[in-house]
């Protein structure tokens, strides 16, 4: 009776289930890109019969998800977040501000404020006032 001690029965389907999602959007994924690598192969054969020129062709150039652009947007340069925040989201260029764009990677990769431990020691007096004042009457 693992529930009565608080256990979860089912943590092991829970957990295979999130891998099965995870294989399936990985396959998903790599379908999409070798079905994107046969069209641009068809629109790259048609587009050179149509022109007569063996030199010309129309590329797809395809964009990267917006999870990929999260994680890598603090390391890549202000005109390549731009560009790509433009593809994710279907918008022109111009409509991003350089600025402000740099000023939110720059966000992204500054360090963090720190937690309790990064902290300087307090000193006895500190630590005293500190009590003092939490049990001083109202």
């Amino acid at each position: 009776m693992p529930q009565v001690i608080g256990k979860n029965i089912n943590s092991e389907r829970i957990a295979a289930s999130n891998r099965i999602a995870e294989v399936s959007i990985d396959r998903y994924n790599e379908s999409i890109r070798q079905l994107r690598r046969f069209v641009q192969m068809a629109v790259t054969e048609l587009s050179r019969e149509a022109s007569g020129d063996a030199a010309t062709s129309v590329r797809i150039e395809p964009c990267i998800t917006m999870h990929t652009l999260r994680m890598v947007e603090g390391i890549l340069t202000t005109e390549a977040a731009i560009k790509l925040h433009a593809c994710v989201y279907e918008l022109p260029v111009e409509y991003f501000d350089k600025a402000r764009m740099g000023i939110k990677q720059n966000a992204l990769v500054e360090k963090p404020m720190g937690n309790i431990r990064d902290r300087e020691k307090q000193t006895q007096d500190q630590k005293d006032a500190k009590m003092k004042a939490k049990n001083a009457p109202v």
